[in-house]
Parts: structure tokens; sequence; C-alpha cells
């Protein structure tokens, strides 16, 4: 976890594996027709809690930033700390380390309840949060 934190940290896979796991079931359009997995892995919530964020104390400031999944290929999006928050969106967003019960070689961003996998960011090396807005 890089960029607006009030302190950066690090997780590779085995560290990932010891937190408490999430299942969800998604369902989403892709290039290479529907998806159907089941994914699992630490609610993306668990490890980017709203004190982690370098916030000021203006009203719902957490609402003002956003969690950039970076993969291994460059490839990058950005999903909203507003839809990330069990406070606000609860989106159940994930950082899944096996799918359809098989381990990844490296950990995917999930966003369950998209409609097209765009989001869905596979070999993830880094999570980058921004502001977004603010003074």
């Amino acid at each position: 976890m890089s960029g607006d934190v009030r302190a950066p940290r690090s997780y590779d896979r085995a560290a990932l594996a010891k937190l408490p796991q999430k299942t969800v079931h998604v369902r989403y359009g892709s290039a290479k027709g529907p998806q159907q997995h089941t994914e699992t892995g630490v609610p993306l919530a668990s490890l980017l809690p709203a004190d982690a964020l370098a916030t000021t104390k203006d009203k719902n400031d957490q609402l003002s930033f956003g969690v950039l999944g970076i993969g291994a290929d460059g490839y990058r999006a950005l999903v909203s700390y507003g839809e990330v928050s069990p406070d606000f969106g609860n989106r159940g967003i994930l950082v899944a380390i096996t799918e359809d019960g098989r381990p990844l070689a490296q950990p995917r961003l999930v966003v369950p309840g998209d409609v097209k996998g765009g989001r869905y960011v596979s070999n993830l090396v880094e999570l980058k949060v921004v502001r977004v807005a603010g003074k």
C-alpha cells in the first residue's frame, strides 16, 4: 500500500493468506465472454481501514480518496474509497489469492457487482492510494 496513506505497507501472498479471508461469487462480462468465479481473499477494507488514509479533519474526507490497483503488466484500475468503506458503499472489494479454489500466482483485485471485469486487476503488484479531490 503506497501513496496517500499514513504509513506504507507491503503484503506478499503468504502474508495475505494469514489474514481473515472472505469468499465471494462473481459474474461479469469480459472479452472472453461471460465469466463466473468464486474468489477468496482479504477484504480491501481490512487492508486499508479509514484511519490508514492521510485524511484531514474535513467532514467525510475519506471520500476524497481512490485506490489504484496496478498489475505487473502496468494495467491500472481505480476504485473509490467510498466503494471500499464499510460505512458507505461496502462493495466487498477483495484482494483475492484464490480463484475457483485454486491459488493465484499473484493476488487479484476483485470488484463484486461490476457488470464488466475491467476493474479486476490480475497479477496485482501495487495498491496506490490517491487523493482525487480536496483542497
